[in-house]
């Protein structure tokens, strides 16, 4: 089995589950996910993630598409025997194209991604504890001068904290987090790492993750994402907002 995912793939398969039974909504195409629909509050398409599989089942390929149709983002992925070996982001309209290349260890950890981005290139570098566990990563420049450290901290054999450090070794953001069994129960932000909200808390039904509440660094709860599950894996997942109305409902299905 394959052991990474960019984060563009990652991205599109945190929205990306089991299709529904509801035939005129969905079929499914053998066990693999053909496409991932984001609709807006009034059930019209927002985007579209599609998907392709190399003939060992292994995904070749992702394509963002708008709600016209229009395709905008395109995610090229090839292997070695064991592993990721690269992703080619390719921008259908105009913008540059990047790729991005996986190095690994002997025994198969991840040892370094190198990022071919349109203006630059960087390089992430992982580094491992005894144990296994992910120590923390650097960031370099084309010319091998670090730019960033994310370093990595555990309690009870899960990771507790990651701490951000700037090119002066600066702590700049954190991020914490708390368990409910070996789930994780909150994440909460600082600094460079808060983004559109600094918290998130979750709630489980059994492993099935069935809502997300997120909040803003003032406590306010900013939306809350929803997810249902039938016993055929199908999942819709809504995102509420402070006022409880629907924004997004994320929902699964695959060519006919």
């Amino acid at each position: 089995m394959r052991r990474i995912l960019t984060a563009a793939l990652a991205f599109a398969i945190l929205f990306s589950f089991s299709a529904c039974k509801d035939d005129s909504a969905s079929s499914f195409e053998g066990e693999k996910l053909s496409y991932t629909e984001m609709l807006k509050g009034d059930g019209t398409i927002d985007k579209r993630w599609y998907y392709k599989y190399y003939p060992d089942g292994e995904i070749s390929t992702s394509m963002r598409c708008l709600e016209d149709g229009t395709c905008v983002q395109r995610n090229e992925y090839t292997y070695t025997e064991d592993n990721l070996k690269e992703t080619e982001t390719i921008y259908l309209l105009g913008k540059k194209s990047s790729v991005t290349e996986y190095h690994y260890t002997e025994d198969g950890k991840l040892e370094s991604e190198k990022n071919y981005l349109p203006e630059k290139i960087t390089e992430t570098v992982y580094h491992y504890n005894v144990d296994d566990t992910l120590a923390y990563t650097e960031q370099v420049d084309a010319g091998g001068k670090t730019i960033g450290t994310r370093r990595y901290s555990y309690k009870n054999g899960k990771l507790s904290s990651e701490n951000i450090f700037d090119a002066e070794d600066n702590n700049i953001g954190s991020m914490k987090y708390t368990y409910s069994g070996d789930s994780i129960k909150s994440i909460e932000y600082s600094g460079s790492a808060v983004g559109d909200y600094a918290k998130e808390v979750h709630t489980y039904d059994g492993e099935n993750l069935i809502k997300a509440e997120y909040y803003d660094s003032e406590g306010n709860l900013l939306y809350t994402d929803t997810s249902e599950f039938d016993g055929d894996r199908c999942m819709h997942r809504i995102r509420i907002d402070s006022n409880n109305a629907i924004v997004y409902t994320w929902v699964t299905a695959s060519f006919h």
